[in-house]
């Protein structure tokens, strides 16, 4: 085995391991280690935050995560 080919199944082996222990929580668990991580996301109410959920969510479902998230400021999305 090479040693790409060994460092690669080195990490897999890691990752295998990692993904094993996280099945075996539950939601809850996850959860909670979600939101004591931490690097926890910001939220900004700007055009470019709009544009990107719009990829995902109708212009609706936007509007209601301004509405509980942040402070809904009118900013265009055709700039």
């Amino acid at each position: 085995m090479g040693p790409i080919a060994w460092s690669m199944n080195k990490y897999m082996k890691k990752w295998n391991i990692w993904r094993s222990a996280q099945r075996r929580k539950s939601p809850e668990q996850l959860t909670q280690e979600g939101m004591n991580h931490p690097f926890q996301p910001e939220y900004e109410s700007n055009g470019d935050f709009t544009r990107w959920a719009q990829q995902f969510l109708a212009p609706e479902e936007v509007e209601q995560l301004h509405l509980k998230y942040g402070r809904r400021m009118f900013i265009p999305i055709d700039q």
